[in-house]
């Protein structure tokens, strides 16, 4: 590896990762007059994206793409935001019958963070008319279809429909700077550096060299697959932690006569918990689109974009996965653990049928939001402390699972509490 360079011995903490969970304990650390260094291993100090959708060289540049299996991938976000810059902005509560049984109340955190973010479902003249047309179809059918809360700001989203309307994690780090946070892109975390049982900084790698740098306090929110993989090579975590995603299927058909494409998704859905699946509308952006549909083989409707209405199904996985030594997942799903996903999809169908839609076709299997890999009260204490003194995590890793849910305004709540314990 070569020498390290000593970087600095003067920070109070050191958070390694600008996900939601990480950058609102970087910014509310930053707030409390606490000296915050924050450590990225993706790039994007630009700007916020401009347009309503992400381009395809944005969406490539902010995602890592790994295969489950040689039928299904998983994404996640590695960039300035972490995945909230490639999500559809739902803004699920958490549930307290997850947290609670773990001594985790949040909701004194909620209600600050609904002071905060801009949470509410869109009004009709924010709903597009490809997630008008699947909510008039699935209340025909008499579905308990409902407007999703969002993390759009209607306001200004109703002045012009963009992604800046959309809140992400890139924008909070900017308030952690702004109180004083330094902030280091493309820095590869390598370990956290122990002595006597606790944590006292990290080393990292960035394209000018190696570091090292120390700090009272060191929070991993480098996500579901970064933070156990770090723990794992400084020797603090398992070899091959288990982990939870969500999967995820795109059912989608034409309609004559259709224009679209351009809208805020996941206005409006439905979740079966008990079932074990949720269905929600989701216009994708055109290449996301296009890459499902060529996934399914179905490229006669490769250029259908602005015609076609997608309806998404997500199974609620198990604990189930394994990550390997260089930290890649790996899952196989049985016939019968996708059995949920497949009556949704068929649901999906039927919804999309009523609302007139032809040539009617199923994408494969795409995961998200891998977690439960550095769980609390697996190994996590309730103030998502490890077992090794000044070191914490406050990711998707921390979720027990199973999940099923949009995780981004459950990881800010977590971040929250995080941030007020550590200032106590």
């Amino acid at each position: 590896m070569g020498l390290s360079r000593e970087k600095t011995s003067n920070y109070d903490a050191i958070v390694v990762g600008t996900g939601p969970g990480g950058s609102v304990v970087a910014r509310d650390l930053a707030r409390a007059g606490r000296k915050v260094l924050i450590l990225e291993r993706g790039g994007g100090r630009d700007e916020n994206p401009k347009g309503l959708m992400l381009a395809a060289h944005k969406i490539l540049a902010a995602a890592d793409i790994q295969f489950l299996n040689p039928g299904a991938t998983l994404v996640r976000g590695l960039t300035l935001g972490g995945t909230s810059m490639l999500y559809f902005a739902s803004a699920w509560p958490p549930p307290p019958e997850i947290f609670e049984p773990l001594g985790i109340d949040l909701r004194d955190a909620y209600a600050e963070a609904a002071q905060e973010l801009p949470i509410a479902t869109l009004p009709d003249n924010l709903i597009g008319p490809m997630a008008q047309r699947i909510e008039a179809s699935a209340l025909d059918l008499g579905l308990p279809w409902q407007r999703l809360p969002k993390l759009i700001d209607v306001a200004k989203a109703a002045e012009q429909p963009d992604f800046s309307a959309k809140w992400n994690a890139r924008m909070t780090v900017a308030e952690a700077v702004d109180q004083g946070a330094d902030l280091v892109t493309g820095a590869r975390v390598e370990r956290v550096l122990c002595e006597g049982g606790q944590a006292h900084g990290v080393t990292y790698r960035t394209r000018s060299g190696a570091y090292q740098v120390r700090a009272s306090v060191t929070v991993l929110a480098a996500g579901g697959i970064g933070s156990p993989l770090i723990l794992s090579n400084s020797g603090l975590g398992e070899t091959h932690p288990s982990f939870f995603c969500d999967p995820i299927i795109a059912v989608s058909g034409s309609v004559a006569g259709l224009r679209g494409g351009e809208e805020f998704a996941m206005a409006a859905g439905m979740n079966r918990p008990n079932e074990g699946f949720m269905l929600a509308d989701m216009t994708l952006p055109r290449a996301l689109y296009m890459g499902f549909t060529a996934q399914a083989l179905r490229f006669d409707r490769l250029f259908a974009h602005a015609a076609t209405l997608t309806i998404m199904v997500k199974l609620r996985d198990e604990v189930a996965g394994a990550l390997n030594s260089g930290g890649h997942p790996r899952r196989k799903f049985t016939h019968a653990e996708l059995a949920p996903l497949r009556e949704g999809a068929a649901l999906a169908r039927r919804i999309l049928e009523k609302a007139g839609a032809r040539h009617v076709f199923s994408s494969r299997i795409t995961a998200g939001h891998p977690g439960g890999t550095v769980a609390i009260g697996r190994t996590l204490s309730s103030d998502l402390q490890t077992q090794t003194n000044n070191l914490y995590v406050c990711d998707c890793s921390v979720i027990p699972g199973p999940w099923g849910l949009p995780p981004t305004l459950t990881l800010y709540c977590l971040g929250k509490r995080l941030a007020r314990h550590l200032t106590a």
